[in-house]
């Protein structure tokens, strides 16, 4: 043997060993907690030894994958230690409390595999198609079992046509199932198999982390034994291992000391008070930075000029600005820029296309503060242009979807809207400079005499210094000095059920509100609310260890990353940006699979 081919034996062997170790911990690392649910008692008969073939059979398949299987009867008050659920009670409903929790737990990332029976259990049916239009997945039209066999098929049995990614890594065609049945349309997910006939009816379908199968007898292994089983194990292969949480997926530096972010076609607008300038930075590298408003950053300024008021109707580059705090943009024609200009107490706008923007006041009277009561509104008959009334600190500014402008108007405490098509401005909520914390009406007495009948005060606000809006119309309020995020909806201000809060400063809500995500500025964390009801809200940390520090870096898990003082926070589809102030930076964070919408 040469040299040459001793070594190339060496090499050979090496990658073997490095290709086995790979393996080893690929496999080492799917190994998950399963969690197989079979329900209560089935009625006797046939249907008993039905599901104990069907939990035998699944449950072998996935030891055999490497899982750690938990078999049960009644589903535990705890499913967090499960990474995957399979309910194959195909014989009973799942109950209406249970399905809400189902939503919770693919809320979390984690997989849920529901499985049920095409001949006669049409409660069965129905709460599993609830369960999949909670999630998202839109509606199944389910195809009674009568008349739905293909004659040609032979007997009562009906062929189905696996469909990609269901025929691998295991190689299956086609699967027969025991009965006729199915659904004849997925909603907003992909068939798992479907008859190649005229009906097109497919046994189940696939939305996300979330499996739904209408015929349980394939997990027996009967009927089809080989098609069959290799199908299960692509099912159990079908979803990806479970990611460690939300991922850090950019570090933008270099931004001052940001109290606000506005995302606008790839470039991240910031609100600096440190430099009384907005900012423009560029969220790929090398992160270039660039004013769009305020003089505070140029040097050859006396520093004593660098802030204050100096007009409107100028070019915002030669404006001054005075601790700007908030930013938000209405990407219609081109794009307007909304500064929250809080010592000035008024907002500031611009339009970001083309070069030499011109600022103006778009609410407020700059310099000019005060607390502005219900009988300033009163004389002018509740129509009252944005910039006849007095702000006092604004501190934070956000757009619905028709690109009315909402303002947290700090000092005043209270958040208010002014209107896009009129400019008139109006209380959305709180009382002019009254500090409390009770719900209740937006309108009303400020306060109510002991004893007094029919009265009921107007709910308060302390330090609201967040704001943002759903696609539903619900505000929602960063109630700074109450430790509380608020809602208001429907004239009604309420608490938004997350505890433990340290000074939110910051929020951002998905389009469907079915997340509601918090800078926790005391706690150096940004935490998640969703699942929200009248019993509460399912409650994580997305980002931050609680700790203040620096740490983080792309790629890296979000929990694992110390944040200092976040302040605010933005979302731009799945992509969450925390304007991480002490640091002087934005970090950008996946907080995909966008949550739920609240049933």
């Amino acid at each position: 043997m040469t040299q040459g081919e001793s070594n190339l034996i060496v090499r050979a062997t090496r990658a073997c060993a490095v290709a086995i170790a790979i393996v080893l911990f690929a496999s080492a690392a799917r190994s998950e907690n399963v969690l197989i649910m079979n329900g209560v008692s089935a009625p006797s008969g046939p249907l008993v030894q039905t599901r104990i073939n069907a939990t035998n059979h699944l449950s072998a398949l996935l030891t055999s994958a490497g899982h750690t299987v938990t078999v049960v009867s009644e589903l535990p008050g705890d499913l967090s230690a499960y990474a995957t659920i399979w309910d194959i009670d195909f014989a009973q409903e799942i109950a209406a409390e249970a399905q809400p929790r189902y939503v919770q737990h693919l809320g979390a990332g984690k997989r849920l595999y529901l499985i049920g029976e095409n001949d006669s259990f049409g409660a069965r049916n129905a709460s599993m198609i609830a369960v999949y239009r909670l999630a998202g997945g839109g509606g199944l039209v389910f195809q009674n079992p009568a008349g739905d066999d293909d004659p040609v098929e032979g007997g009562p049995q009906s062929i189905e046509t696996v469909v990609s990614p269901f025929n691998g890594p295991n190689t299956v065609g086609s699967v027969t199932f025991a009965a006729p049945g199915g659904v004849t349309n997925g909603g907003n997910g992909q068939f798992v198999s479907f008859r190649t006939n005229t009906k097109a009816t497919g046994a189940g379908a696939a939305f996300g982390r979330l499996v739904v199968i209408f015929d349980v007898n394939f997990l027996e292994g009967l009927h089809d034994p080989v098609a069959a089983d290799n199908l299960i194990r692509n099912l159990i292969a079908y979803l990806p291992p479970l990611a460690a949480g939300p991922e850090i997926t950019g570090i933008v530096p270099g931004v001052g000391r940001p109290f606000g972010v506005a995302i606008h076609q790839g470039f991240a607008y910031v609100a600096d008070p440190s430099s009384h300038t907005v900012w423009k930075v560029s969220l790929a590298p090398p992160f270039d930075r660039t004013p769009v408003a305020g003089i505070g950053w140029k040097t050859n300024v006396d520093p004593q000029d660098r802030q204050g008021f100096n007009g409107d109707g100028i070019d915002a580059l030669q404006a001054q600005l005075d601790n700007p705090s908030g930013v938000a943009i209405d990407p219609s024609g081109g794009g307007t820029l909304y500064i929250a200009d809080t010592g000035n107490h008024a907002v500031r706008k611009l339009s970001l296309t083309g070069a030499g923007a011109v600022i103006t006041t778009a609410a407020g009277i700059p310099t000019s503060y005060g607390v502005v009561d219900a009988a300033a509104f009163a004389a002018c008959a509740n129509q009252c242009p944005a910039t006849s009334l007095q702000l006092f600190g604004p501190r934070a500014v956000a757009l619905d979807g028709n690109g009315n402008l909402y303002i947290a108007d700090r000092m005043n405490q209270q958040v208010k809207r002014m209107d896009k098509a009129t400019g008139f401005i109006f209380v959305v909520a709180g009382v002019a400079g009254e500090t409390g914390s009770n719900d209740g009406p937006v309108g009303g007495p400020a306060f109510c005499a002991p004893g007094a009948p029919s009265c009921t005060p107007a709910a308060k606000l302390n330090s609201p210094v967040g704001v943002a809006i759903d696609g539903q119309g619900v505000v929602y309020i960063a109630d700074e000095g109450n430790n509380r995020i608020r809602t208001v909806t429907g004239g009604s201000v309420n608490p938004l059920s997350v505890g433990g809060l340290l000074r939110p400063t910051g929020v951002a809500v998905t389009a469907n509100g079915g997340g509601v995500y918090i800078a926790d500025y005391g706690n150096h964390r940004i935490r998640r609310a969703t699942n929200c009801n009248s019993d509460g809200c399912t409650v994580e940390t997305i980002a931050g260890t609680g700790t203040p520090g620096s740490s983080g870096t792309p790629g890296g898990p979000a929990t694992a990353a110390q944040l200092n003082s976040p302040i605010a926070v933005t979302l731009d589809g799945d992509t969450l940006y925390i304007a991480d102030m002490v640091n002087g930076r934005i970090v950008v964070v996946d907080v995909t699979p966008t949550p739920a919408p609240i049933p």
